[in-house]
């Protein structure tokens, strides 16, 4: 009975954009040139705190008065961004989407091999993607920052550290997913031990059987002066969904053939909202004693640099640094091998 009404409860947290609406509409989303529907897109409104993915092309909206001045980001990669108040978007029933004009750097053949931001699987004890104290973590994306030398390279794989929990053998089916029944697990090292399931003196985590198991999608950027996107360097969409993951994931990029140009690129993780992904999470000391968090939560790396190197996407549609780390760190533990 307890799952049953746990399950409700997260259906309705995590289906609609918002809460006590009197109004619904369809909003489709469309290649502004060709007038084709574009498939997976993400709507977020930042005054609300809240945003969804398109449904086979269409976002399913619900919405009051108050929120008719709202405006609204709307994102779909190989597409410009579009920044829409909720008023016009439903007066026009369709978002339309211009598709980014980007020139593809030239492809070498590669014969070294040399990874860039290496961290030390053991020392990472930081995560992010939970809620920032007892504030919701309100960002779609969030990118690491690298260097490339060399004229012709290739992003080969990437190297992902995540949350992972420390389940007893007993609790774990074959593709990893997680026995209802269990009652308490921990996250298996450092010092932002999560707690699931009891003591209401830390923070704790309702969710399915699924604690291992996430689904996100990985965005590869081109960077300007001011560390903001100015290309995305793979317009084929990268979702990972792998069952079971694993705390040090290592995904291979070479069949995507992504080009990288001289200078600053951007390895972004893109959240998406799903019932798979999310945890309710809850603190009994806390002014705000309830949050909703989306794996997977990534690493932070204990290698600490000489300047801010993590960008975050914000429910706005802006690029901006995520400060939350200074002083103490500066990049995320995701490495990247790249070909040249």
């Amino acid at each position: 009975m307890k799952n049953t009404i746990l399950l409700i409860a997260l259906l309705s947290i995590i289906t609609p954009l918002f809460a006590q609406t009197n109004f619904n509409a369809e909003i489709k989303v469309e290649n502004r040139k060709n007038g084709k529907t574009i498939l997976n897109a993400t709507l977020a409104d930042k005054r609300m705190g809240k945003f969804i993915n398109a449904e086979k092309g269409v976002f399913e909206i619900y919405y009051n008065q108050k929120m008719l001045g709202d405006t609204l980001f709307i994102d779909a990669q190989g597409f410009q961004k579009l920044k829409i108040p909720l008023y016009e978007l439903l007066q026009i029933k369709k978002a339309s989407l211009l598709p980014q004009d980007t020139s593809i750097p030239v492809l070498n053949s590669t014969h070294n091999n040399v990874d860039l931001n290496e961290y030390d699987t053991q020392t990472v004890s930081q995560w992010i993607g939970l809620p920032l104290g007892d504030k919701p973590f309100e960002y779609l994306q969030v990118g690491q920052i690298f260097e490339n030398k060399y004229t012709g390279a290739q992003l080969n794989n990437i190297k992902l550290n995540q949350l992972y929990f420390d389940l007893p053998p007993n609790n774990i089916y074959d593709d990893g997913s997680m026995n209802s029944d269990s009652s308490i697990t921990y996250a298996n090292k450092g010092t932002s031990t999560v707690l699931i399931y009891q003591d209401k003196d830390y923070m704790h985590s309702y969710a399915p059987s699924y604690i291992q198991q996430n689904k996100f999608k990985l965005r590869i950027y081109q960077l300007d002066k001011n560390n903001q996107p100015a290309a995305e360097l793979c317009i084929t969409p990268i979702l990972i969904d792998r069952e079971p993951p694993a705390q040090n994931m290592r995904i291979n990029l070479s069949k995507y053939k992504i080009a990288l140009p001289q200078g600053k690129f951007m390895v972004a993780v893109e959240w998406v909202p799903s019932l798979k992904n999310l945890n309710y999470i809850t603190w009994s000391k806390s002014t705000n004693p309830m949050g909703i968090a989306l794996r997977p939560f990534v690493g932070v790396s204990n290698k600490k640099g000489e300047r801010l190197n993590v960008m975050a996407l914000d429910y706005g549609g802006n690029w901006v640094p995520f400060e939350y780390l200074l002083p103490y760190y500066t990049d995320l533990a995701i490495s990247c091998e790249i070909g040249y």
